[in-house]
């Protein structure tokens, strides 16, 4: 049978009978870990009153690992830094479900330049059960007014009313 990892384990038990009397049904073998994906074999053996052992009965638990869900920050809005055409954006997306644990890459990496306008950014979760994608969007906005440098003097005049 197969069982999510990370969730609780209850063993559903064995049971015997016998001509003569109730049986003693005894649990052996592995002890089923949630937390680890693998495959787990629980034994149960019964004896009877004569003291005579019935077949061995196994039942076989994998622990099967769960997929990524990859969540994503906010759309992102920031102003260009001083003196350029671009920021210095940094993010962060997380991935707490999976298991095994995952591994999260971007195509475009945090704390990189953003050039101006719009730029869409995936992050991808990756585990060996499967991958999670999504996207979010860096928006880079120009706030800062140009500059006039001339190589001589210039005289604003303002009339009063």
């Amino acid at each position: 049978m197969n069982h999510n990892a990370s969730t609780p384990y209850t063993d559903l038990g064995a049971s015997a009978t016998d001509n003569c009397g109730t049986p003693n049904v005894s649990v052996g073998g592995d002890v089923v870990d949630v937390n680890t994906v693998g495959r787990y074999v629980i034994t149960y053996d019964a004896v009877d009153t004569s003291g005579k052992n019935a077949t061995q009965v196994t039942r076989t638990v994998n622990v099967v690992g769960i997929a990524p869900v990859i969540v994503v920050p906010e759309d992102i809005t920031v102003n260009s830094d001083s003196g350029t055409c671009g920021a210095i954006v940094s993010f962060e997306a997380t991935e707490n479900v999976g298991i095994p644990a995952s591994s999260i890459t971007y195509d475009i990496q945090p704390g990189g330049t953003f050039g101006l306008g719009l730029t869409t950014v995936t992050a991808t979760a990756t585990n060996t059960v499967g991958t999670s994608i999504l996207t979010f969007n860096v928006t880079v906005i120009d706030n800062q007014a140009p500059t006039i440098t001339s190589p001589f003097d210039i005289t604003t005049n303002v009339e009063h009313m």
